[in-house]
């Protein structure tokens, strides 16, 4: 037996893959990517400021990156296949995460997704939440993929994706909603669940996604809060609703302006949209 392949029962199996893994089976073409595509990031940041002279963003965005890329390192060097033994762990700590945003986190403009540790880290566990989601529904239709189409499994699915989804529209959060039920819904299909599963499925979703359209559209609808109505109706009907459009109006305007290749970063002349304030 390949004494590389053979790990002593004592020692941790991350760290023994770590000791014969092969540096140049790294990517590092992605790593450089990565680290431009944040530079860049970083330099836009810095290009927006006010010129207040204040650059606190830049310096917490340099934070993040660090940490982040220091982590990404890390875990790059962990076998995954051994992570996803505990995949229970994973869909737990994933609930106890985003229960605690409704327990202990903090409130800001009206949505409570976040959870502040000590006076300058503060993390949002739904995005976490689409990394667990991710790694718990790999393991769990893997393992069961004889079951992908039987009903109650289908149901059981639905019930385990159900839980987290319904913690993260709670916050509110109804864009990660909307994505983390679009990753579950990708990851079933490519597991290999029956195309018949599939017809009978979209026969029942879209009369009732239809009706769902229809009925959020009449005044006393309790579907969606006020604002995210609001949004919709700015983006179908922009004469309507002017207050409502600050986001894609901006947005127009920014790309409009700019074209293909903007004005450049640090441009302080009076044709910089941000110094026309």
């Amino acid at each position: 037996m390949d004494r590389n392949r053979t790990i002593r029962r004592n020692e941790f199996v991350p760290l023994a893959k770590l000791k014969t893994y092969r540096l140049k089976n790294y990517n590092f073409r992605l790593v450089l990517l990565m680290l431009i595509i944040c530079g860049l990031g970083i330099a836009v940041i810095g290009s927006a400021n006010d010129g207040a002279g204040s650059n606190s963003a830049v310096i917490k965005q340099a934070i993040g990156m660090i940490i982040g890329f220091s982590g990404m390192v890390v875990i790059s060097l962990i076998d995954y296949s051994w992570v996803l033994k505990f995949y229970w762990v994973i869909y737990a700590f994933n609930i106890g995460l985003l229960s605690a945003v409704l327990l202990i986190g903090d409130n800001h403009h009206g949505a409570q997704r976040w959870i502040d540790i000590g006076s300058s880290l503060t993390i949002q566990p739904s995005e976490f939440a689409k990394i667990f989601t991710i790694l718990f529904f790999a393991k769990f239709l893997t393992v069961n993929k004889e079951r992908l189409s039987k009903w109650w499994f289908i149901f059981l699915t639905a019930v385990l994706a159900g839980i987290p989804l319904l913690l993260i529209e709670k916050e509110p959060d109804l864009s990660t909603t909307i994505l983390i039920t679009g990753l579950t819904i990708i990851m079933i299909f490519a597991a290999g669940i029956s195309y018949k599963k599939i017809g009978i499925m979209l026969a029942v979703f879209i009369p009732v996604a239809a009706a769902a359209i229809i009925y959020i559209q009449q005044p006393e609808q309790k579907l969606l809060d006020q604002y995210q109505l609001n949004r919709i109706n700015a983006f179908l009907y922009p004469d309507e609703y002017d207050d409502q459009r600050y986001q894609q109006d901006n947005s127009v305007l920014a790309i409009g302006s700019g074209r293909l290749y903007g004005k450049g970063l640090y441009n302080d002349s009076t044709e910089s949209l941000k110094n026309a304030n």
